[in-house]
């Protein structure tokens, strides 16, 4: 369905919800682990370009 660290867009939360997943472990900015800052897997997609943030992007 979903792998770790994949983005999780429109048809991958449709087949979450057909399955009848009733929760999930997500990333986020709000549970980041990293030591300072956030890490990129938790900070999610660039605004710029809708890709994943490469280490040493700007960001605001």
């Amino acid at each position: 369905m979903v792998g770790r660290n994949e983005i999780i867009g429109e048809e991958e939360i449709n087949a979450l919800r057909e399955s009848n997943i009733t929760s999930a472990e997500v990333r986020s900015p709000l549970s980041c682990e990293a030591e300072k800052g956030i890490c990129r897997l938790c900070y999610g997609l660039s605004l710029a370009n809708l890709q994943t943030i490469m280490i040493g992007d700007a960001v605001a």
